[in-house]
């Protein structure tokens, strides 16, 4: 994974939580750093226009879920890798 190579040059010392399998498309995944919880995921080049697309959301009852304030996490990282 692109990201994880990147997570782990940034953030030496962190502490892998687990992949999000339902935003393997987008490398999802969880880690936690100086006692904060960051998720990350990479954006994808959008093919037909100049940019990128990244999606944040959980799987939950088996339907998609915004992200709220009830969920604990304490930052959410974008990568872009061109």
């Amino acid at each position: 994974m692109k990201t994880t190579q990147l997570i782990n040059k940034l953030f030496n010392d962190n502490n892998f939580v687990g992949n999000d399998i339902f935003n393997y498309e987008y490398e999802g995944f969880s880690f936690e750093h100086n006692m904060l919880l960051y998720y990350s995921r990479l954006a994808k080049k959008t093919p037909n226009k100049a940019g990128y697309f990244v999606t944040f959301w959980r799987k939950e009852d088996k339907v998609n879920r915004s992200f709220d304030e009830s969920d604990k996490f304490d930052f959410l990282i974008v990568n872009i890798v061109d």
